[in-house]
């Protein structure tokens, strides 16, 4: 009886502990806050560098870009004068979550209105 008690709870540990995640999320938190925290250029660069990042290897290991992803990156590309770069990515944000739409279409108007 023992032995089977043993072996249930292992196997349900065992089961518990693997995960499965639907997105690669690498290095994000830790360089939006360095961001945040000191606006430098040096931390825009490097979170820039990051979302980039987080986008390749969410295709490498074949897994969705976490939602808000391509949104930032375009906020960031359109603050360096890039609109053209910024409407790609807004585009690609609608096309992988059409539930952002409404927000999107707005940030892609107002990016219109300022060119």
């Amino acid at each position: 009886m023992k032995i089977l008690l043993t072996l249930f709870l292992v196997l349900l540990f065992t089961g518990c502990a693997t995960t499965n995640n639907l997105y690669y999320w690498g290095d994000y938190s830790s360089t939006l806050y360095s961001h945040k925290k000191d606006m430098t250029e040096a931390s825009s660069e490097k979170h820039f560098s990051e979302l980039n990042e987080i986008i390749e290897k969410s295709a490498k290991y074949n897994k969705k870009v976490p939602p808000g992803i391509y949104t930032e990156l375009a906020l960031l590309l359109s603050k360096k004068g890039s609109t053209g770069q910024s409407l790609t990515y807004l585009e690609k944000e609608k096309e992988l979550y059409p539930e952002s739409s409404t927000l999107i279409n707005r940030m892609i108007k107002s990016l219109k209105e300022k060119e």
